[in-house]
């Protein structure tokens, strides 16, 4: 009987002192991917708590240079060397309103009865440029992908972006789920809808985000990805043996042609990035 009351007493202690010592690390911060960008971007806004028991969810104020739409809360609980983080993060697609250096929103939280605050984050947005097109079969509609950063520590988070550039009717767009090798992935939030002039040519612009975390390290190759999509094009007209057009041909629009539908598939470039081990501990 006295064992078991001094075991229920040092449960308790333990479990007190490991209270104690998670309320001593609450953290509280924001932050914002990428860190610079095009008013053709959207900006990933994330308000990140740490290790806490009870936390609210938080609010946000200013912020008025972008248009805010939430993505989602994300949760997570890691151990290292025995030491336990949690991590709840809420996310939010920040779409600029103009160009310049703008300020992200400021937040507040209450955690555990106690109120926290992070201040807003400066963004260079920049006037969407005329970007070099990537080499394609079809210029009017084409991907492109990219990372927010050329290298990173095992396990960081990697904002990784693919985008699809179109100046044409898209219907029934496919977006394979493939494997990112070498990464762990998860989305953030639905595609989001911009535009952009490249080579003075304006574009729709829908852009998929999703988090990476590399598993291994070296220089990681993300190979290109690719959407299927049926996309509308002009009919060829039935033509005579010597290669006149066949005034009669029964397509609507005879010399121009008809429009009619056909499936395509549109591949992105591939990324590379350097992913380095962690730092030993002191």
């Amino acid at each position: 009987m006295v064992i078991r009351i001094f075991l229920i007493l040092l449960l308790t202690t333990i479990s007190l002192l490991t209270e104690v010592h998670a309320q001593d690390r609450v953290e509280f911060y924001v932050d914002v991917n990428p860190k610079s960008g095009s008013t053709a971007e959207n900006f990933v806004f994330s308000v990140v708590i740490k290790n806490a028991r009870q936390a609210g969810r938080p609010s946000l104020y200013g912020g008025n240079d972008f248009e805010v739409q939430q993505i989602g809360p994300r949760q997570s609980t890691t151990i290292i060397n025995g030491d336990v983080t949690t991590e709840l993060s809420y996310s939010y697609s920040l779409r600029p309103k103009k160009e310049g250096v703008l300020d992200t929103p400021s937040a507040s939280v209450t955690i555990d009865g106690e109120e926290f605050r992070a201040e807003s984050l400066k963004v260079e947005v920049s006037k969407a440029s005329n970007e070099a097109i990537p080499e394609s079969k079809d210029q009017a509609v084409f991907l492109k992908q990219k990372i927010d950063k050329s290298s990173a520590y095992l396990g960081e988070q990697i904002v990784h972006s693919l985008s699809l550039y179109t100046t044409s009717s898209l219907y029934d767009p496919k977006l394979p789920q493939s494997a990112f090798d070498g990464f762990w992935s998860e989305d953030l939030g639905e595609a989001t809808r911009g535009s952009a002039t490249l080579n003075n040519r304006d574009y729709a612009l829908f852009t998929w985000k999703k988090a990476l975390y590399a598993t291994k390290t070296g220089n990681l190759e993300i190979e290109p990805r690719s959407l299927e999509a049926q996309i509308r094009v002009q009919q060829r007209n039935r033509a005579y043996p010597f290669g006149q057009i066949d005034p009669f041909d029964d397509s609507l629009g005879g010399f121009l042609g008809a429009m009619q539908t056909e499936m395509r598939t549109f591949t992105s470039n591939s990324s590379n990035i350097e992913v380095l081990a962690l730092p030993a501990a002191p």
